[in-house]
């Protein structure tokens, strides 16, 4: 389905939203649900935009805060310092009851949401290896700050789960991965780990593409399917 031409119907997922890449027109999110809402929300009330790349291509570009319809940024801003005051959670709660139960999501958005997201990135992608980025702080190309310590793939060969920990993941070598069904080896190649700060993973769908091409095997082989 084509999410270019459907520009004022984003497609929800509950607060995940499905759309398309600026550069490739890629889904932003092969695995189907999209991208969550609020994410994208955090992100733009703490920094002005959110920083993303798409699942598809890997290239970079910027989700402005202006997607949002009016004042709704502020509405869940004031919900977020609420939670931080409090030591709670509730911003997630709150967009379920408020705009996801009652099948609202498209009221978080400007109607011309898609549109303000094209315009922001008609310069071309964001080169983020190339910015600056201080040891210590979050790395702009992995965002290690929430990386996961395991990442889960499916045997391409009988589709059992299988776990990596991304610490015995050799950043020089890489590492031979048995399945522990069919015992069938992948190899999971070093260049998973973050070129910029080779602290953590690359993201999901990038850490699977570099094992798809090292493997010799389809990238949607490795993808999990749903229990």
């Amino acid at each position: 389905m084509s999410l270019l031409r459907r520009e004022n119907e984003p497609v929800f997922h509950g607060y995940f939203v499905q759309y398309a890449c600026p550069f490739c027109r890629g889904p932003k999110d092969m695995g189907g649900y999209g991208q969550s809402l609020i994410w994208i929300a955090t992100e733009c009330i703490a920094r002005g935009d959110a920083l993303t790349s798409c699942s598809s291509c890997e290239q970079h570009f910027r989700i402005p805060g202006r997607i949002f319809a009016n004042g709704v940024l502020h509405e869940l801003a004031t919900i977020a310092k609420r939670d931080e005051e409090q030591g709670a959670d509730t911003l997630w709660s709150y967009v379920q009851s408020k705009y996801v139960a009652t099948n609202n999501q498209r009221h978080l958005l400007q109607d011309n949401w898609y549109q303000i997201l094209l315009d922001a990135n008609r310069a071309g992608p964001v080169d983020v290896a190339a910015m600056p980025w201080k040891p210590g702080q979050p790395c702009p190309l992995c965002t290690d700050a929430r990386f996961p310590i395991a990442f889960t793939y499916a045997c391409p060969y009988c589709k059992h789960r299988v776990s990596v920990p991304q610490q015995v993941i050799d950043m020089t070598r890489g590492v031979l991965v048995a399945c522990p069904n069919c015992m069938r080896q992948l190899s999971v190649p070093p260049s998973v780990w973050c070129p910029k700060c080779s602290r953590a993973l690359l993201d999901y769908y990038s850490v699977l593409r570099r094992i798809a091409g090292a493997n010799g095997v389809d990238l949607h082989q490795l993808i999990p399917e749903e229990p």
